[in-house]
């Protein structure tokens, strides 16, 4: 985790991952993964409003990008949130909540 994250938040998160079940309903939501893509795949278009946020230092790139829209995404917002890595809403957690109003704004114009 990032140098970036407050002693508070490692706390909370060294606490929670200390009981039975945590670790496995943690994983698990990467586990359901495969299963989404396959209850999803007849969809040929996706215009769910997507907010795609990571940090300027994370180790993903633009595949991602790629990813969502070759996937039929149609109303994609990406942005980097500079200075963060894989934990972008604990490191800037003011930019990152900043981006969801942004997403919110194009929603409520879109209807």
């Amino acid at each position: 985790m990032s140098s970036r994250t407050c002693p508070e938040s490692r706390e909370r998160k060294r606490q929670a991952y200390q009981k039975p079940k945590s670790l496995k309903t943690s994983l698990d939501w990467y586990r359901s993964l495969a299963r989404d893509e396959k209850d999803n795949s007849d969809l040929s278009t996706i215009d769910l409003p997507v907010l795609y946020v990571r940090g300027s230092k994370d180790f993903g790139d633009k595949d991602y990008i790629e990813g969502f829209t070759e996937k039929g995404t149609t109303n994609l917002t990406a942005q980097v949130i500079e200075s963060s890595g894989h934990y972008s809403p604990d490191e800037n957690p003011i930019e990152v909540r900043g981006q969801y109003g942004s997403v919110q704004q194009t929603s409520i114009a879109r209807s």
